[in-house]
């Protein structure tokens, strides 16, 4: 029995253009599903990807011969990315507010400068290549790919449905605190694998945003939908967001602190009482991104002490529960946040 054939290579985008031209390579066989029309956002995310030069999933690739013995590829698996890429090489779309080089915003492929067309075509992406396959072998294949793949947590959908401006200032801090989250053990990189970190900070701007009556999973969401094109506070939050994670920074090279507040719980309330007690209230709809500076000294002295207490056996158990618990509901968050805000 034929068994199907594997193999790898890379094509530039030229590569791809030509092949296209040529009609050596269908990009929508008839057996697929069709396209959806992505934003342009989405687009310009794509786009901004191979402007820095980074890597592509693979595409996957079946060839065959077809019974007038013409060599033929169709893409199976990655033909949005191959349409828009194709489609702005053609002009078809200009790169949006959330391209990284703000100086490009509103430019089309023909616009740009010639060193950058160059780089864009000769940018190279993966392709995993079928041969010998049938188009039932094709479904089976995916079919089994995709059932060892875990199911999508709720951070991890808004970062395949979304690529506008509230995303990028939520991935953007996200990775700019990678040696944070791991050089004090906040979050492990099995946790940072599925997207907790951006969790944590999107649940954060969530909340401040709205408010912890107001805060659940799908007000994360509607942020994301909302704020896709435009998030006009994005620069004050970037700003703020660093400004109150250097004073953790300060704060946790105490080691009693940063064994107690990077638990979940503790992490979240610190950073929201810190964030009140610099800036405004949470939820609050007039927001003053002028910030207050902090205390670390007089700061740091009062999280010791609740710590010391909170080992203490005769600690107020109800309050030890609080901590203990998960993040939890909008409501012990707003307990634990009340508490600690009183002792600071």
């Amino acid at each position: 029995m034929k068994k199907v054939q594997l193999s790898h290579r890379m094509y530039s985008m030229d590569d791809i253009k030509r092949l296209l031209e040529k009609k050596e390579l269908v990009i929508q066989p008839k057996y697929q599903r069709r396209r959806t029309n992505w934003p342009n956002t989405a687009k310009t995310s794509l786009m901004d990807t191979i402007f820095n030069n980074y890597p592509i999933q693979p595409i996957y690739l079946r060839e065959f011969v077809t019974t007038s013995r013409e060599r033929r590829k169709e893409i199976i698996d990655g033909q949005q990315r191959i349409s828009t890429i194709i489609e702005f090489i053609n002009n078809q779309f200009d790169l949006g507010k959330n391209f990284s080089d703000s100086t490009l915003h509103g430019y089309k492929f023909s616009e740009l400068p010639f060193e950058i067309q160059q780089d864009i075509l000769d940018y190279e992406l993966s392709f995993i290549s079928i041969k010998g396959a049938t188009e039932s072998d094709i479904i089976s294949i995916f079919s089994r790919l995709n059932s060892f793949t875990l199911p999508l947590n709720a951070q991890e959908k808004r970062n395949a449905i979304w690529s506008g401006q509230f995303k990028s200032l939520i991935y953007n801090l996200s990775s700019l605190y990678s040696a944070f989250w791991n050089d004090f053990k906040i979050f492990s990189d099995k946790a940072i694998a599925r997207m907790k970190e951006a969790q944590f900070i999107s649940e954060v701007i969530t909340t401040i945003e709205l408010g912890y009556n107001q805060y659940s999973s799908k007000k994360i969401d509607d942020m994301y939908k909302k704020y896709d094109d435009k998030f006009q506070n994005s620069e004050h939050y970037y700003e703020a967001f660093n400004y109150i994670m250097s004073v953790l920074g300060n704060l946790f090279e105490n080691d009693k602190i940063n064994k107690h507040f990077r638990r979940q719980a503790w992490f979240f309330t610190l950073f929201m009482c810190l964030f009140e007690k610099a800036y405004f209230e949470i939820g609050t709809k007039k927001k003053d991104f002028t910030h207050k500076k902090l205390n670390l000294k007089d700061i740091e002295t009062k999280l010791e002490t609740l710590v010391n207490k909170y080992n203490r056996n005769d600690f107020d158990e109800d309050i030890v529960l609080l901590y203990r618990q998960g993040t939890g509901s909008s409501s012990n968050r707003r307990s634990r946040h009340n508490h600690l805000k009183a002792l600071l």
